[in-house]
């Protein structure tokens, strides 16, 4: 079964047998095209779209990253040993679900689009700054989502779970992984507020 919020709050509750799976895609400003992968959900004839929701997408919305993506889900949903191989595959875990994701958690996710490429991450930090302060106050202006309890009792995982994994089992940050960004954000933060303004005397100067 798949379970999906809707836009106002309602919940899709779909087998995984009944979706249609494709390639979505998108242009998000800066980024440019943005793929994911896109489930519908069809009406009886095969043909009407009754519902769609993204069932997932990597970081960078690249279309070559999703064939990873794409086997990482199917093997969960599918294959015997699916369950026990991603969770050895499994390095690092939102932490999200009963909390909102950290301010240093929310900083590292933000500048991770260019994580090979620490210095360009200080080349590029004061627009990733930016990009970080609208996830944050995003983060923190929004109401966390809550599943209804009916979906809860149908999805719980037994303490003893073998493989049970959340955020708590996430190893440190290495320095250039949890470190560096900060620093990045901390100089891109001061860059931009600095071009702002900037930006904002000389215009009131030219008025």
């Amino acid at each position: 079964m798949v379970y999906a919020f809707r836009p106002d709050g309602t919940i899709i509750r779909v087998p995984w047998d009944d979706l249609f799976l494709t390639v979505g895609e998108s242009y998000i400003y800066v980024m440019g095209k943005f793929h994911d992968i896109r489930a519908h959900i069809l009406d009886a004839d095969g043909r009407t779209v009754r519902d769609t929701f993204t069932l997932g997408y990597p970081v960078s919305g690249a279309i070559e990253l999703l064939p990873g993506l794409w086997e990482y889900i199917r093997r969960y949903m599918e294959e015997p040993e699916g369950v026990r191989q991603n969770y050895e595959h499994t390095d690092l875990c939102m932490p999200i679900g009963e909390r909102r994701e950290g301010v240093r958690f929310g900083i590292v996710r933000a500048f991770g689009i260019i994580a090979a490429w620490p210095l360009f991450q200080l080349v590029l930090s004061p627009l990733l700054a930016v990009i970080t302060w609208g996830r944050l106050i995003a983060m923190y202006t929004s109401r966390p989502p809550r599943w209804p309890a009916d979906i809860e009792a149908e999805c719980v995982i037994d303490d003893d779970d073998p493989y049970r994994k959340d955020w708590r089992d996430n190893g440190a940050f290495t320095f250039i992984e949890g470190t560096w960004p900060v620093i990045c954000f901390v100089f891109g933060s001061v860059v931009a507020v600095i071009a702002i303004y900037s930006t904002i005397t000389a215009i009131i100067d030219a008025l």
